[in-house]
């Protein structure tokens, strides 16, 4: 047991998904160009909001017939 604290684990939690990059390579792709700290985190937020989208449920939109329906 490593007796962390709730926010140490808040602050130290890495998403699954970055894993799963590394391991196939999507995520050295996200980062190919990145220069510099503002570039790499620009590239990890563009990396999990794409690892976020492909992960989410998709929904159907709603359609006006439903939006009256309410």
């Amino acid at each position: 047991m490593l007796g962390n604290t709730v926010s140490v684990c808040r602050k130290s939690y890495i998403d699954p998904c970055v894993f799963e990059g590394w391991q196939d390579g999507s995520l050295e792709r996200a980062a190919a160009r990145a220069r510099g700290p503002r570039q790499w985190e620009s590239a990890a937020r563009r990396f999990l909001a794409r690892a976020g989208r492909a992960a989410a449920p998709r929904r159907r939109p709603v359609t006006p017939r439903q939006r009256r329906q309410g």
